[in-house]
């Protein structure tokens, strides 16, 4: 039982922030000020931990930490000897990914697992060619009476289809059972058995995935016999965990999380018996999760509360240092009485923005009656255009940030947002038409790609003389392709590495000239990808790209720079954690759920720690209508996220038919239009 000095020595902060109100420089500033008032700075930094869930935040995260150290602590040393120490201290801070934290541990660990301490993690499409492996091996090999049980007769694509599911819901399969219905059941005891070749393929390699990362350090420090150990030494080495993004944990992240801090609430330990000062920062808004596709669990602030009461203290901010007052009353508007948006979280306008009257918010709809689709999404485009070449010709005045001084806008200030990428030709096109210059961010189909798509099937053509499907695909391109260059390139692999043909051909070819940046980018996306290959057969790198070729989620090349002065167009998923000057918000009618998308469900139980029970859509049960029922919270998610993304003007345009995002701005239109302009 611990006494009231322990209870103050132990400290849970969860910080509730709001879009746009300063949540990096709040978790920050805690960890710089957990050093300043310690009486010692290096040993304080040791026992620090910061865990966020992208490279490019931690790196974010850490460049301001470091900042923050130097202005605060080290330029105020005065010894030079001292100064020296603290720098170095700044090389060993802990600021990473989950990941990285987990892999850290499990080299340290590696022998307790028999794994390799030198292993490598598998980026996402060598680790799909491993699980793809797998497939082809366990269909080879398979027992149909003992592995396939009482599965239903079934076409091998569509077997391939449910076991490429199950192995992409992580951690709800990892932490969860199946159903009781036998479908579901069947189905799983299959995909066990290939996960053990999958397993197995990866330990050859000495190679891990993202999910092992996660799954195994949940394992060792639950299950593992010395696993008392290793949670005894993490207590001894660390004091404070400072938790970025934790409405993007997932359940297994958390739990690993917890499992941690396990021995800190239990009144024993270390630092409780020297009675230092030791806790954990949690940082999120679960108005802004929108990874539940990923395994997201806005619910784990639910789980963090129950878990630690009574040391947690909640912090609330409010205050947006981001949009003008016109769009923080209009994001306050519609999203007023929403269960997930409740009072004590609205935005305030920040005292910079307060008296500005500079901005505006503008709806316009369309009706899709007697229309085809791609007409609807045409009438919209154009108007979008129109506009766009208003505000810029017009020089609308728009507040400059860095410059803190009002400037005409230009197009680098504005962006398109969309839920979705379905009719991102007609939007590209239109754009085109107007000569409004823009850059696609984040664009997925790299593998669709026209450039992409003729170097695979020339690959192929070179590796197969009979493939005549790749043969043709290579002769219907702008590339001037033979059969007597084919052989040349052919001749070559006999007597050089695959890298340096594939360089060559390129080159031989003069690709670069005969593509725009997008299309150059992706082609040296390719050739980033045929090097990392480079160790592999000529014909094992030909099959990996086949393989992986179908994988419509594989992002494009990345050509955008903050120099552009472009409009640039992504989607809403993309756009968190961004700000824009002006954000136009199209295609609203897409804000609902794909229901035909809808395969594999999950959800979390009551019982045993509430993990999940996961079905097969097929056998919807109960199921169905609850998963929906996520999926459409999430959505209303996603538009508070789009419509925080603008700092001074936000517009937003669509059809006028039934979606989530249409009923919430629907019933906005018929209480208020004052703020419409």
């Amino acid at each position: 039982m611990r006494n009231d000095q322990e209870e103050m020595n132990f400290v849970v902060k969860v910080i509730h922030a709001s879009a746009g109100t300063g949540k990096t420089h709040r978790l920050t500033g805690e960890f710089i000020n957990t050093i300043v008032e310690s009486k010692n700075f290096i040993q304080t930094m040791r026992g620090l931990v910061a865990i966020t869930f992208s490279e490019k935040a931690a790196c974010e995260m850490k460049m301001r930490i470091v900042q923050g150290i130097f202005d605060r602590i080290v330029n105020q040393l005065q010894k030079e000897e001292e100064k020296i120490k603290c720098e170095n201290q700044l090389f060993r801070l802990r600021v990473s990914t989950i990941h990285s934290f987990c892999r850290n541990l499990l080299k340290r660990f590696s022998f307790l697992f028999q794994i390799e301490p030198d292993f490598r993690v598998s980026e996402v499409e060598q680790s799909y060619i491993f699980f793809q492996r797998a497939l082809s091996l366990f269909l080879q090999n398979a027992e149909p009476d003992r592995v396939l049980g009482d599965l239903e007769p079934m076409r091998v694509k569509k077997f391939l289809e449910y076991m490429e599911v199950m192995h992409k819901t992580h951690p709800q399969i990892f932490l969860g059972k199946p159903a009781e219905q036998s479908f579901t059941k069947s189905l799983f005891t299959c995909f066990k058995e290939i996960e053990k070749v999958y397993q197995d393929i990866k330990r050859q390699n000495s190679s891990m995935d993202f999910n092992d990362l996660e799954s195994l350090t949940y394992l060792l420090i639950t299950e593992h016999p010395e696993s008392l150990n290793i949670l005894n030494d993490f207590d001894e080495h660390v004091d404070f965990i400072f938790v970025d993004e934790f409405q993007d944990t997932n359940l297994l992240q958390w739990k690993i999380i917890r499992e941690f801090s396990r021995e800190w609430i239990s009144g024993r330990g270390a630092k409780a018996e020297a009675g230092k000062k030791y806790g954990l920062f949690f940082v999120g808004d679960r108005k802004q999760s929108i990874y539940f596709f990923r395994g997201a669990e806005n619910s784990v602030f639910e789980d963090a509360q129950n878990f630690f009461t009574p040391y947690v203290r909640n912090e609330f901010l409010t205050t947006n240092y981001r949009s003008f007052p016109e769009v923080i009353e209009f994001v306050n508007t519609v999203f007023d009485g929403h269960p997930e948006f409740p009072e004590r979280e609205k935005l305030v306008a920040s005292e910079k923005f307060s008296q500005r009257n500079h901005g505006f918010v503008e709806i316009k709809l369309f009706d899709k009656k007697g229309i085809t689709i791609r007409d609807e999404k045409q009438k919209e485009n154009r108007w979008m255009a129109e506009k766009i070449l208003s505000l810029v010709e017009n020089k609308f005045l728009i507040f400059d940030k860095e410059q803190d001084t009002f400037r005409p806008i230009e197009f680098r200030d504005i962006a398109i947002l969309i839920r979705k990428r379905t009719h991102l030709e007609i939007l590209e096109e239109i754009l085109r038409e107007y000569s409004i210059p823009f850059v696609n961010v984040g664009g997925i189909g790299f593998y669709q790609e026209p450039e992409i798509i003729f170097l695979i099937s020339l690959l192929s053509a070179i590796a197969d003389p009979s493939d005549d499907l790749s043969l043709k695909n290579v002769f219907q391109s702008i590339f001037q392709v033979d059969l007597q260059k084919i052989s040349c390139w052919r001749s070559l692999l006999r007597s050089n590495f695959a890298s340096s043909v594939v360089d060559r051909i390129v080159m031989e070819l003069d690709m670069f000239s005969k593509l725009g940046s997008q299309g150059c980018a992706n082609v040296e996306k390719f050739l980033m990808l045929v090097h990392e290959m480079r160790e592999m057969p000529f014909f094992q790198m030909v099959q990996n790209f086949r393989r992986i070729s179908n994988r419509e989620e594989e992002p494009k090349a990345d050509i955008f720079s903050e120099q552009q002065n472009a409009v640039r167009v992504l989607t809403v998923h993309a756009s968190k954690g961004l700000e824009f000057p002006t954000v136009f918000l199209a295609s609203i009618e897409q804000g609902k759920p794909e229901t035909r998308k809808i395969n594999l469900m999950h959800r979390r139980t009551d019982v045993n720690d509430r993990d999940y029970t996961f079905i097969f859509r097929k056998e919807k049960d109960d199921f169905y209508n609850y998963y929906v029922n996520k999926l459409e919270e999430e959505e209303k998610r996603a538009l508070y996220v789009a419509l925080t993304r603008a700092r001074q003007i936000l517009i937003i345009t669509g059809a006028r038919q039934k979606s989530v995002w249409f009923d919430i701005l629907k019933n906005f239109l018929k209480g208020i239009t004052v703020l419409l302009k």
